[in-house]
């Protein structure tokens, strides 16, 4: 209900994303695992203002999963604009494409499948620059994903982290993992509230904490 008030009263519909990807967002949910993963409308909206904000021409992802997020980064692009969307899960892409060609938006996404430290050492060595770049793939790869990242990342361009909440596990006053879930839940505990640490503490990197959905950290250089 909330959510769905602010969407009612933004520009969000102005894009057509609601049209666009809701079929796309409808067969995640009924029949991919973990269907949770995918960022949503609301998050779609407010990371759409920020490309809008931005006037991004490229935009680099990390974590395609079903492909509902690089669908929607496509609509606040202009005409020549590209998303370059990194997975290692082949069977996801494929079902991400299916909708994306069914999209006049669709062009604009260029999928890599594969390791993504590889294909970020290779945009690096190649010369790419991204106006926006979003991390959301496996936790344990973080740091490494964001420090590579800053190497491609245009003069004014921004980071965004997607789950540094994590469920709100990171906080420590809140962690209850029962036995059962304790290894499977922890080890990214682990891993999120290190990067966490390590992202605040350094001088180099404007950095805010939103508290929205699963935590979503925006990061510019200094």
């Amino acid at each position: 209900m909330r959510e769905e008030y602010c969407l009612n009263h933004g520009s969000h519909r102005k894009f057509k994303i609601e049209d666009d990807c809701r079929a796309l967002y409808e067969f995640t949910k009924q029949n991919v695992h973990a269907s949770h993963m995918m960022i949503g409308p609301l998050e779609a909206s407010i990371l759409g203002f920020v490309l809008s904000s931005l006037k991004a021409k490229k935009v680099l992802e990390i974590g395609t999963f079903t492909g509902y997020s690089a669908l929607s980064f496509a609509h606040y692009l202009p005409s020549d604009g590209e998303v370059f969307t990194l997975d290692i899960n082949d069977e996801n892409q494929k079902h991400a494409r299916r909708f994306w060609d069914s999209s006049p938006q669709g062009a604009k996404i260029k999928e890599f499948c594969g390791p993504a430290i590889q294909f970020l050492n290779q945009f690096i060595s190649e010369g790419y620059e991204f106006d926006f770049v979003f991390i959301d793939a496996d936790k344990r790869n973080y740091e490494n994903y964001l420090n590579l990242s800053l190497n491609l990342l245009s003069k004014n361009g921004v980071i965004a982290i997607d789950n540094v909440l994590w469920g709100d596990r990171v906080i420590e006053d809140l962690q209850t993992p029962t036995q059962s879930e304790h290894q499977l839940l922890d080890k990214n505990t682990e891993y999120l509230k290190e990067f966490n640490r390590k992202v605040a503490l350094r001088e180099d990197l404007l950095v805010t904490m939103l508290p929205i959905r699963d935590g979503i950290t925006l990061i510019k250089k200094i």
